[in-house]
């Protein structure tokens, strides 16, 4: 029977690169963006033209996605890192053809394969979502030599809409 066993810490990095990923692929993200360079066009099209309270609008809708909430999400990532218990301790993985069992101080949780929303493989880490909102973070780097028998197991065990991996 195929299984994939290892541990991961998440850290703040990697949890920023989650919530960067998460809200710059959604609807709201990209609509943000494009907002923040239709301002930023504005500006400089303005630029002499309007006065300086104008242009001044103009140059913090331009920075609101595109430097403001980088750095918001950076400190979030960082205050999460500190706050929540389930960062402080590794997280210990078996996933098999069950599913995903994740276990740390004592406790597991077996996530079946059913319950699994949707996974998405980045280039520095893997999010399996269990909601629209919560996944877990899973950085490459700490599954070591694994990482090419948890993606086989991945598709082997959910539906191809579900598994967005490279």
């Amino acid at each position: 029977m195929k299984e994939v066993e290892f541990s991961t810490q998440v850290s703040k990095n990697d949890l920023y690169h989650f919530l960067m990923r998460h809200f710059y692929t959604s609807f709201s993200g990209i609509f943000g963006v494009i907002l923040s360079l239709g301002a930023l066009i504005a500006f400089f099209l303005e630029l002499g033209k309007r006065d300086t309270f104008q242009l001044l609008v103009l140059l913090v809708m331009a920075s609101l996605f595109t430097v403001i909430q980088p750095l918001q999400m950076r400190m979030k990532a960082a205050q999460q890192i500190k706050r929540n218990e389930v960062f402080k301790q590794p997280l210990h993985y078996l996933v098999d053809k069950k599913g995903i069992t994740v276990s740390q101080n004592g406790e597991s949780n077996t996530i079946e394969w059913k319950e699994i929303r949707k996974v998405v493989e980045t280039k520095k880490a893997f999010f399996v979502y269990m909601t629209v909102m919560n996944a877990n973070v899973i950085p490459k780097e700490q599954i070591g030599k694994n990482v090419e028998e948890f993606k086989l197991l991945m598709k082997e065990n959910l539906e191809k809409s579900v598994c967005k991996l490279h």
